[in-house]
């Protein structure tokens, strides 16, 4: 299996493939940033990663969709798309397809029907279910809930995250 890195940003129009001279600046930062990390620390990033997003963003991230979307077939498409992806990662016993079939049960309830459909953010929303890493990170956070291990991550992983404004405000 391999894996390429596609940069991208998404707008009102849908998601794009960064120019060619942003491309290139992506590629730079990231050279930088992983000349910074050692094999060894990349899960420690990870879970505090992880952490910092659930302190920060969870629940913005899921429920500002609330007053965006609201076609019920939008609904049933993003519900399917959680059980597919659920069963293509771990398979109907794993962690994530319980999450994720549980999700596609409720989503329904997190969106009221009344509200009005927004393209840009039903594509957002849509890529925290299609992209892996987005996947894994939702996974993450909450298996670090149920193993109470939120909120333990070490000083030094904190300062990387903190000095690359992670999260923006932080």
């Amino acid at each position: 299996m391999s894996a390429k890195i596609v940069p991208y940003v998404i707008t009102d129009q849908g998601v794009h493939i960064l120019k060619k001279a942003e491309c290139s600046q992506f590629f730079r930062d990231l050279e930088y940033l992983s000349s910074l990390l050692i094999p060894e620390n990349l899960e420690t990033v990870w879970q505090t990663f992880a952490d910092l997003w659930y302190e920060s963003s969870f629940s913005s991230d899921f429920m500002q969709y609330q007053s965006l979307i609201s076609s019920p077939a939008l609904l049933e498409v993003i519900a399917e798309r959680l059980k597919t992806l659920a069963l293509q990662v771990g398979g109907p016993v794993g962690l994530g397809f319980r999450l994720a079939a549980m999700g596609a049960k409720r989503i329904k309830h997190w969106v009221p029907e009344s509200l009005v459909t927004d393209r840009k953010s039903a594509a957002i929303f849509r890529n925290r279910f299609d992209t892996l890493a987005h996947r894994e990170l939702i996974l993450t956070a909450l298996e670090r809930i149920m193993n109470g291990k939120i909120g333990d991550s070490p000083e030094w992983a904190l300062q990387l995250l903190h000095k690359w404004k992670v999260f923006g405000d932080n």
